[in-house]
């Protein structure tokens, strides 16, 4: 996600769904950019992000936050961030067996946060010409897209993520904007090793 982002000196961005801070670090050591929120509702999470940013020096760069997305209209004003990040829960409770630790339970399954919420979030947060960037297993793809558009969003560029060059893809990164492209850039799969889903 850190090399897929695209952003600028000036860009302000957020992370929804932080975890333990690891999209904004890992962004900020590779790039630079005025500043990020890293929103995360887990309190522990929070704490290990703050630790995570205070390790590598990012203070200036990057602010924890410890919200629920669901009520981000409390803590923005609508229309003021220059893209949206996010690695989002994405199993519904129906699918799969729930984790026993709460805090991998609740980033993989949609226990408080659903996809529908998180693109109502990025819809409010955007600019209008701004970005949004996601990770998400490649196997719930078309459910992605099919969000994606009802929310007025369109792909602008996609990478698939697989764990060898013959493997089947795993998880897909996608660039969505409210703008239609002129073109959709597909590009190269981006090659991982030893990843679980």
């Amino acid at each position: 996600m850190a090399d897929f982002i695209e952003c600028d000196a000036s860009a302000v961005w957020i992370d929804l769904g932080s975890g333990c801070g690891i999209i904004p670090i890992a962004t900020a050591l590779k790039k630079n950019f005025a500043f990020c929120w890293a929103i995360e509702m887990k309190a522990g999470l929070c704490f290990m992000a703050q630790n995570n940013i205070q390790y590598y020096h990012l203070q200036d760069k990057i602010a924890v936050l410890e919200a629920d997305i669901r009520e981000i209209p409390y803590y923005f004003p609508a229309h003021s961030f220059d893209l949206v990040a996010s690695n989002p829960p994405y199993r519904p409770l129906s699918n799969g067996r729930l984790n026993h630790t709460l805090d991998k339970t609740i980033a993989r399954h949609e226990l408080f946060l659903n996809l529908d919420d998180l693109l109502e979030s990025a819809v409010y947060l955007l600019k209008e010409n701004a970005f949004l960037y996601i990770i998400y297993p490649y196997k719930y793809f078309a459910v992605l897209v099919d969000k994606l558009l009802d929310c007025h969003f369109h792909i602008h560029r996609k990478s698939v993520i697989k764990e060898g060059r013959k493997a089947a893809a795993h998880f897909i990164l996608i660039k969505a904007g409210f703008q239609i492209p002129d073109a959709l850039v597909e590009e190269e799969s981006v090659i991982s090793h030893n990843m679980t889903i």
